[in-house]
């Protein structure tokens, strides 16, 4: 073969050689693709949900229940219940806010149908947004919350447990309240890093009416001590305060009635008393300073020490005094003498 020839051979091979190459080149690339095609990621951004409330329980424990308070202190009373957040109930457990709201229905917005009662009041708005963190509230005033149920990543209900201390003078609501219309309302809106959900509340229990007054703390322990006195003679003047420890309110044109203060006693006597001392022979007033002869004398039925003492509505005690004086008879008494007075809350 000439040499010629044979280039010409070799050229032809080294063509369909390359030839070869490209055809594989193009197979792998298309396979390549195909291959990155079959594999392709998908992705979808998740809408937040706003948590919903799905149950309110109001009472003095996780049982519904109307609410007694405690004169003269507080008395703690619980909103409960279960609520719902689809993404997860962490969303509020962990980084959200609870806010409570209770009082008397008609201090709400919207004459009472709406969701808020203003700012914290004690007599008839005890509100507050609690943050959480890990189930439990975190640097609260006024209400504390906790969540449980709510365990895993995936869990989207739970259960909440908040409770505040009511002060004894709370506005009431039941049959003897001027707003005897109202009931104990309370709203819960829970809130997730999305916003806050729409409220839900219960107004099925009523806040109930105490009637009560207390004495200061030395009449308390020490009752009304005379001290000794000379047959004929007069003691000195003992002042007794009497506070309104509760939280009456009656109907008063348009304002709380409270209550009206009752006295009423017995004779001094006793195993170490020779001669029984008539009640009327201890005396009493309004007034500090008046003589014996001015005050009004005890008796066995209930007279009226002050007509009106209007319930508290801050932590300022509504309080009035009466002064006493006991006159002994000039002869045929002796010893140790003792009898008993009373202060009786009547409600207006």
């Amino acid at each position: 073969m000439s040499n010629d020839s044979q280039a010409h051979s070799n050229q032809h091979a080294l063509f369909a050689v390359l030839l070869g190459i490209v055809g594989l080149l193009i197979l792998l690339v298309f396979i390549t693709i195909r291959s990155q095609g079959d594999n392709a990621s998908t992705t979808s951004a998740v809408g937040n949900a706003l948590p919903t409330v799905d149950t309110v329980v109001v009472g003095p424990s996780t049982t519904a229940a109307d609410i007694t308070l405690t004169e003269g202190t507080t008395t703690t009373v619980t909103v409960s219940g279960n609520y719902t957040d689809t993404n997860s109930c962490h969303d509020v457990a962990d980084t959200g806010h609870i806010k409570v709201q209770l009082g008397r229905q008609s201090a709400f917005s919207t004459g009472g149908t709406g969701p808020d009662c203003g700012t914290y009041d004690d007599n008839h708005c005890i509100v507050e947004n609690v943050q959480m963190a890990s189930g439990v509230s975190s640097g609260s005033t006024h209400w504390s919350c906790t969540v449980s149920n709510c365990t895993t990543s995936d869990d989207t209900t739970g259960s909440y447990v908040c409770t505040a201390p009511l002060q004894y003078y709370m506005t009431p609501t039941d049959a003897a309240s001027r707003f005897t219309a109202d009931k104990l309302k309370a709203t819960v809106i829970m809130s997730d890093a999305g916003g806050a959900g729409a409220a839900t509340g219960n107004t099925s229990q009523e806040l109930n009416t105490t009637d009560a007054l207390s004495l200061d703390a030395t009449t308390v322990s020490s009752g009304i001590n005379y001290g000794s006195i000379a047959l004929g003679g007069t003691s000195a003047e003992k002042t007794v305060v009497v506070t309104n420890s509760g939280n009456s309110c009656g109907d008063n044109v348009g304002v709380c009635a409270g209550i009206k203060v009752q006295i009423s006693g017995s004779d001094m006597t006793g195993s170490g008393c020779t001669t029984t001392i008539d009640k009327g022979q201890q005396r009493w007033d309004i007034n500090a300073g008046t003589a014996w002869t001015g005050q009004t004398a005890l008796t066995g039925s209930p007279v009226n020490m002050v007509m009106s003492m209007p319930k508290a509505n801050t932590s300022t005690a509504v309080t009035a005094s009466t002064y006493w004086k006991l006159k002994l008879p000039t002869t045929g008494v002796g010893g140790t003498c003792a009898g008993t007075v009373t202060y009786s809350p009547v409600r207006l």
